[in-house]
């Protein structure tokens, strides 16, 4: 396994903690690093932090799927990473939720988990390495399912329908016009969420 990411993560740490650079110090600290004690050697994920696009690109046309926002607080309103896996013919596991219900290809084989626990999402995973020519099918196909939704003519002719005042036919784009789709983008993209959530963590350990 490897894991790319992410945004503002980390920033300004101190590396005495010797931090991974993935994810907030509370979750590194009480749920990673006790997992990584737990694997052999040749099983240790390998932690490739933020990727510039080429890398990136390297690193999902070497992988055999590719696993998208799995969380449930934060849902996608639209997921590029999820459509640029895709366009290099890799299926997306994540959740169905947000965006992620339209920009992946569900056609040939479940990669969208509607339970909202990690097992759930880790069963599906089970399931696609238990088939992985059926995996690798739906990957081609979600290749060409993202290449004709995603193309820049189709693009370029929704942005001119959408400036001309046009009436859109796209189900993609009625998730994003709410507020609460909105919140969310401003919450995960600003790193408030996570913020948040440490706090409310803190307080909820606090002892009374």
């Amino acid at each position: 396994m490897a894991i790319a990411g992410g945004i503002s993560i980390h920033k300004g740490s101190d590396p005495k903690l010797g931090s991974m650079g993935i994810a907030e110090f509370d979750f590194e600290t009480d749920q990673i690093q006790p997992w990584l004690k737990t694997l052999p050697a040749g099983y240790q994920p390998q932690f490739l932090g933020a990727l510039p696009p080429i890398e990136l690109h390297k690193a999902i046309c070497e992988s055999w799927a590719v696993i998208v926002n799995p969380s449930w607080n934060s849902p996608e309103t639209f997921c590029c990473s999820a459509v640029e896996a895709q366009a290099c013919n890799r299926t997306v596991f994540g959740i169905a939720a947000g965006g992620l219900k339209e920009t992946v290809y569900q056609g040939q084989f479940k990669t969208l988990t509607t339970g909202k626990s990690p097992e759930a999402l880790g069963d599906l995973i089970l399931k696609g390495l238990a088939n992985m020519e059926a995996v690798a099918e739906n990957g081609k196909l979600a290749g060409e399912f993202v290449r004709s939704q995603f193309n820049q003519q189709k693009i370029s002719n929704t942005w001119i329908q959408l400036l001309s005042g046009q009436s859109i036919d796209s189900n993609i784009l009625s998730t994003w016009d709410t507020p609460k789709a909105h919140a969310y983008d401003f919450l995960r993209w600003t790193g408030t969420g996570m913020a948040v959530k440490s706090v409310y963590a803190r307080l909820l350990n606090r002892p009374h």
